[in-house]
C-alpha cells in the first residue's frame, strides 16, 4: 500500500517560526527635543545664586581632602578628567559620555550668564544618535564666583537661589515640577554639599533631576544630573561628585 513520505526527522516544526519583533524606537530624538529646557533650568539657578553674596566667618568645607587639581591628573574613578577654564574645578567622566555640544547648541541653550558663571561641561552619558535600548542621562556643570563677594559663600543660601531660579525657569517654560526638602550630601573628597530632587515632565517624558551644590571659600560649583527613565542614574551622579574637587 502506498504512504506518503514523512518528513525529515530533522525539519523544524512550523509552528516555530516567528517573524523578527520590531526593533524598539530610538530614544535620542526625545533627548534632543528636550534637553535645551534642562540646560536653561541650571543656567538660570545660576543667574539667581551668583546674584547674591554674603558674609560668613568660616569656610564651609574647611575639612575638604581633595587632592590640589595639577596639570596631568590621572582619573582614579572614571574614564578622562575634565578640568575647567578657571583651573579651580575638576571631575571625572565614564568612558561612553559624549559632549552634548556636538549634538544640540548648548550654548545659545543656556544664554548669556552672569559675570563670575562658567559652563565647566555638559555631557550625555552615551551617545544619543547610536543609544537603542539605553536612554542618556545628561550630566551639567557649572561654577562661578560672584562678584564682589566678601568672604565664604554660604551653601544653604547658594543652593536655595540655584533651586528657585531653576523653578522660575521652568515655570517660564509652563512646566511645574516636584521639589523635594534639600538634603546633605558629603562625596568621596569630603566635600559638603546640599542635593535636591526635582521631578517633572517634558514633552510627555518623565524626568527625574539631582541638583546639588558645592561650595568653597567664594567659589560655587552645581551639579545637574538628569535621567529620562524611571529609575535614577545613581552610577552617573556619584562619578560626577565623588570625583569632584574644588581649589581655593
Amino acid at each position: 500500500m502506498y504512504a506518503p513520505p514523512q518528513e525529515p526527522a530533522w525539519a523544524p516544526p512550523q509552528s516555530t517560526w516567528a517573524p523578527e519583533p520590531p526593533k524598539k524606537r530610538r530614544a535620542w530624538p526625545w533627548i534632543l527635543g528636550i534637553v535645551g529646557g534642562l540646560v536653561v533650568l541650571g543656567g538660570a539657578g545660576v543667574g539667581v545664586t551668583l546674584a547674591v553674596n554674603g558674609l560668613l566667618n568660616a569656610d564651609q568645607n574647611e575639612n575638604y581632602t581633595g587632592a590640589p587639581i595639577t596639570p596631568g591628573d590621572s582619573p582614579t574613578l572614571g574614564d578622562r578628567l575634565l578640568v575647567s577654564d578657571s583651573g579651580f574645578v575638576a571631575l571625572e567622566l565614564g568612558a561612553t559620555w559624549v559632549d552634548a555640544n556636538d549634538y544640540v547648541d548648548v550654548t545659545s541653550a543656556v544664554g548669556p550668564l552672569p559675570n563670575g558663571a562658567t559652563l565647566v561641561g555638559t555631557y550625555f552619558t552615551d551617545d544619543p544618535l547610536a543609544a537603542v535600548d539605553v536612554v542618556p542621562t545628561l550630566v551639567m556643570v557649572l561654577e562661578g564666583v560672584p562678584e564682589n563677594q566678601l568672604g565664604p559663600v554660604d551653601l544653604e543660601s547658594a543652593h536655595e537661589g540655584f533651586i528657585s531660579g531653576g523653578l522660575a525657569g521652568l515655570n517660564q517654560m509652563g512646566t511645574a515640577a516636584t521639589v523635594s526638602e534639600p538634603a546633605p550630601v558629603t562625596t568621596a573628597n569630603g566635600l559638603n554639599g546640599l542635593v535636591t530632587e526635582l521631578s517633572l515632565e517634558m514633552e510627555g517624558i518623565a524626568i527625574r533631576a539631582y541638583e546639588y551644590t558645592f561650595v568653597r571659600s567664594e567659589r560655587v560649583v552645581y551639579v545637574q544630573v538628569m535621567a529620562y527613565t524611571s529609575t535614577f542614574d545613581d552610577v552617573a551622579a556619584a562619578l560626577a561628585t565623588d570625583s569632584l574637587r574644588i581649589d581655593k
